[in-house]
């Protein structure tokens, strides 16, 4: 019984389709996905991180957000976890992980392609249907680019959400039995990107609701669809049930559950709404094929409108689809099923609520409006794009369409395979040079076994990522210093006990530009791996906190990179360390500071002035000031890296203070540190 109620995905249009198409797009990309091997860098280091944890069954979060926070769920995570475990570890068929989870993720997007098509040729039975929407589909995504075979998580939306379209619509036209392909394709969706639940559940609701509707009017027995499709309940609750584990796994954590933290973001977002004509316009973009939405449509100006003009042909080629479309409709309406009819109609109005909700979202968008933030968008205008389609087919369905449907069917895979192929990779491309670095300085650390703590600014988190990807792969343990905990995720959080007393085992890694007087490997260009801090004069030697400054070759943990002229301590325990040059007096620390305060709810921040252990001096700041400590001559000579703490414990995130969604623990803005007798 459960097996009838699925049969809709396991047709024979969608399991050729899913067949062929993995097939064909995994052939011209078969000497980059089989032979080439590649180290993934940036968002794909930290997100095969999460892989990582995902092979161990212990990932509960989806990919990191820019804004501090987590998209809801690990589900993409765990398909190319299984993905690098059977093609990679077991079978090695891919010559990396990084090939296996993009050869995984073709699978995946490949059969949510295969289901919507699949259900959709159900609906509409003329022969010439499923090769219009071969071909069209083929240069549609060529044209959006990075369908199918990326796993970035923006682009890896498309498909499931085509594939939730269509099952919501068939849904609502009457057949429940594809109610598990909803709720399939809409886990994977929500799982996928915070702003999913908008669409998933208001078009789930409905679909449930149109289906619910439609028995009613047509005094079906049962008229409940809960009792007409039991099997297809519970197939779809024991999905939810699966993918709902992770999501009340992280509930468990209360106000420091990931959950907690989007609703924070939503909170001080609600003043950030965008215009809807800007939100239209964002939407219209994407029939252009246009990727620089951001620049368009800026936070700060009034949108441009040149992209119309600019790409007036392709707007024009929508505008006579749409016309010969209709035109269409008028003389063959008659010709057309009725129950194919009924679903084309109900596909239209599906399909105009979910334009609207698109242009909700645009509005709902914080910062700039990238195209990635839309990319599902391109799902939306193919389903559009469908509707002639199915329109034509029905026109012609009387006559003879071997010969027409064969030359469309060669066209869809002539489109593929020329838009959808990866352009050739060297080495260099790969990034492999980059891990064989990343290798050379774990052999050349001068503490081999000690974990490492990898320090870097912000523009260069990414070769930092996929340096730690390398260590992890390589069966090193590695942090990072907690404000970056949200894009590496808690298991490389640096642990308090380390913060606390830098001397324990732990070996440092700085990204440095230029080359040290220390030790260095190279890594990409002009930035390297130090092993050992920059040196400090006790006459006179300075830590520039500005962004042209020096801060790189001192820092350890709980700084931000410099703005302008100062840096901010982040965590309630900023530390600096340093080579500190022989010294025959006291030393006198003077650091220059800005506290951060908020009236009644933050009046003062107390500091204290730790060195190498030891508590050397304590200060409570109400305004702008200087920060002063004595380090006698024993204690500065007593080691050969020294290890300044500034304990700050009244350091306040901005979130706490209702001011805004930062959730960093924020102490002092600091300006710049001299040593002098």
């Amino acid at each position: 019984m459960i097996w009838a109620d699925l049969k809709s995905f396991w047709s024979k249009p969608g399991r050729a389709i899913l067949l062929a198409s993995f097939a064909l797009l995994a052939a011209v990309n078969g000497r980059f996905l089989f032979s080439i091997p590649i180290h993934e860098k940036s968002d794909f280091a930290v997100n095969a991180l999460q892989i990582d944890q995902a092979k161990a069954f212990r990932e509960i979060h989806g990919n990191y957000s820019r804004f501090k926070f987590d998209h809801p769920g690990p589900a993409f995570f765990y398909v190319y976890a299984l993905g690098e475990r059977v093609l990679y570890d077991t079978l090695h068929v891919t010559s990396s992980p990084g090939t296996a989870h993009l050869l995984a993720g073709l699978a995946l997007q490949a059969a949510f392609f295969a289901l919507a098509l699949g259900i959709l040729a159900s609906w509409v039975r003329a022969p010439l249907f499923l090769p219009l929407a071969l071909a069209a589909g083929a240069i549609h995504f060529s044209l959006a680019t990075h369908v199918f075979i990326s796993i970035w998580p923006p682009y890896a939306l498309v498909m499931p959400f085509l594939a939730f379209w269509v099952a919501s619509v068939s849904v609502a036209a009457g057949r429940g039995r594809d109610l598990p392909w909803v709720v399939l394709a809409g886990s994977f969706l929500v799982h996928g990107h915070v702003a999913q639940p908008l669409f998933v559940v208001l078009l789930f609701v409905g679909s449930y609701l149109s289906l619910l509707l439609g028995r009613i009017l047509a005094r079906e027995t049962p008229v409940f669809p809960w009792r007409a499709f039991p099997s297809a309940h519970l197939v779809s609750a024991a999905i939810l049930v699966v993918f709902l584990i992770p999501l009340g796994l992280d509930l468990l954590k209360g106000d420091q559950s990931n959950l907690s933290s989007i609703l924070r973001h939503w909170h001080y977002s609600q003043g950030l709404r965008k215009p809807w004509r800007d939100s239209f316009l964002y939407f219209l973009s994407f029939f252009a094929y246009f990727h620089g939405q951001d620049a368009v449509f800026g936070v700060d100006s009034p949108p441009q409108f040149s992209f119309l003009r600019d790409h007036g042909m392709l707007y024009a080629a929508w505008a006579v689809a749409l016309g010969a479309a209709l035109t269409s409709l008028l003389f063959n309406l008659r010709r057309i099923r009725p129950e194919t009819l009924r679903f084309l109609r109900i596909m239209a109005v599906f399909w105009a609520a979910t334009a609207a909700l698109c242009v909700e979202w645009g509005i709902l968008q914080t910062g700039p409006m990238f195209d990635f933030n839309g990319y599902f968008f391109f799902s939306v205008i193919y389903a559009a794009g469908l509707l002639p389609c199915a329109l034509a087919a029905e026109a012609f369905a009387g006559r003879r369409a071997r010969w027409p449907g064969a030359v469309l069917t060669g066209t869809a895979v002539v489109a593929a395979a020329m838009g959808m192929r990866i352009p050739p990779t060297k080495n260099a491309d790969s990034d492999i040079p980059l891990r064989d670095a990343a290798l050379a300085a774990l052999r050349a650390d001068p503490q081999p076994a000690a974990p490492k703590l990898l320090v870097f600014a912000h523009d260069d988190w990414g070769t930092a990522a996929s340096v730690g990807l390398a260590l992890e792969r390589a069966g090193a343990v590695f942090y990072v210093d907690p404000a970056w905990t949200f894009m590496f995720q808690s298991a490389h959080k640096l642990p308090i006990r380390l913060l606390e007393d830098p001397r324990a085992s732990l070996s440092v890694w700085r990204f440095v530009h230029g080359k040290p007087a220390t030790q260095f490997i190279s890594a990409e260009n002009d930035l390297g791996i130090a092993f050992q801090p920059a040196s400090l004069s006790p006459d006179g030697g300075v830590v520039d906190f500005s962004k042209d400054g020096n801060l790189e070759g001192y820092l350890f943990s709980g700084f931000s990179t410099p703005d302008s002229d100062f840096a901010w301590t982040e965590i309630p325990d900023a530390v600096l360390q340093f080579m500190p040059l022989q010294s025959r007096h006291d030393v006198h620390l003077r650091l220059t500071a800005n506290p951060f305060l908020f009236g009644r709810k933050l009046p003062e921040q107390a500091v204290e002035f730790w060195f190498n252990g030891i508590l050397l001096s304590r200060a409570v700041l109400t305004a702008p000031a200087e920060v002063h400590a004595r380090v006698p001559e024993s204690l500065w000579n007593a080691n050969p890296v020294a290890t300044l703490r500034l304990h700050l414990p009244n350091a306040r995130s901005p979130a706490s203070l209702n001011l805004y969604s930062d959730p960093r623990l924020l102490g002092m803005r600091v300006t710049r540190l001299t040593a002098e007798p």
